[in-house]
């Protein structure tokens, strides 16, 4: 679909976008130029049978949004970015990898399959949120990569909405995962940097913050090109990631701000 962007910014101005890609323009024929080498490596690698991308990021891009953004408290949604200055249309805002990626074509049974969109809370027990095996993958991957880096979890994952904890329990739907996920969080307590304290805090918050910061990957996304694989589609690079300085970004149904992905990499316009 082609969105009604790129808007121009104005300074103070929040920082909004959607939960689903979207394409746009850029004003920067620098910019256009490492797009078109990444999108050429998309091209290629969307062809291999259960790619996992790994692209560079455009050597132009600010990957903190520093340049031109910055955090500040959001009135009923905690943190976000907001504007430093006035903004052209069209200006690349970030470029970013994201900390942990699931593909798409790793949900190996059809039957667990279920988007983002489908963590809900529980009606019987408003405290209890189901969530899918695709965000419970995630969870588990992140918890694997905190053991061996345990920074990211106090130097950006921690930072996270909700950054405290809740009364709502997150409970994967496929159980296999679940347990998954249960001894990546018990591995965490052989770390040095984690006590008893941390590790529990992790537990409670890491699939919230999954659940309500991660964003769907889609590369070349428009509808009669992206499902079509043979005729050129990027249907094999589609998947959920969860991205750090992104998640600063708050969601809106009247967005000021598009995305656009090619594998992993993730542009902010």
């Amino acid at each position: 679909s082609t969105s009604a962007f790129p808007v121009e910014l104005q300074a103070a101005e929040p920082l909004t976008t959607t939960r689903t890609t979207t394409t746009t323009e850029f004003n920067s024929f620098a910019m256009s130029a490492d797009l078109c080498e990444i999108q050429a490596i998309a091209d290629a690698n969307a062809k291999e049978e259960n790619p996992t991308p790994d692209f560079p990021v455009p050597a132009k891009c600010d990957q903190s949004g520093s340049d031109l953004l910055e955090v500040k408290d959001t009135v009923g949604k905690g943190k976000g970015f907001y504007a430093k200055q006035d903004i052209e249309a069209g200006t690349t805002l970030i470029g970013a990898k994201p900390l942990s990626l699931v593909m798409d074509w790793e949900e190996d049974d059809e039957g667990d399959e279920m988007s983002m969109e489908m963590d809900e809370e529980d009606g019987e027990d408003m405290d209890v949120m189901k969530g899918s095996k695709r965000n419970g993958m995630l969870v588990a991957r992140l918890a694997k990569a905190m053991k061996e880096s345990p920074s990211m979890w106090f130097e950006k994952i921690g930072n996270l909405f909700p950054r405290e904890v809740t009364d709502t329990i997150w409970i994967c739907e496929c159980s296999e995962t679940g347990m998954e996920i249960e001894h990546a969080m018990n591995a965490l307590l052989e770390v040095n940097e984690f006590d008893d304290e941390v590790v529990d805090e992790i537990r409670l918050r890491l699939p919230l913050i999954v659940r309500y910061n991660c964003l769907s990957v889609e590369t070349a996304s428009e509808l009669f090109v992206h499902p079509n694989r043979e005729g050129g589609g990027h249907c094999t690079l589609s998947g959920t990631g969860l991205y750090y300085f992104p998640s600063y970004f708050n969601h809106s149904h009247k967005p000021n701000v598009a995305r656009y992905s090619m594998g992993d990499v993730m542009i902010f316009v």
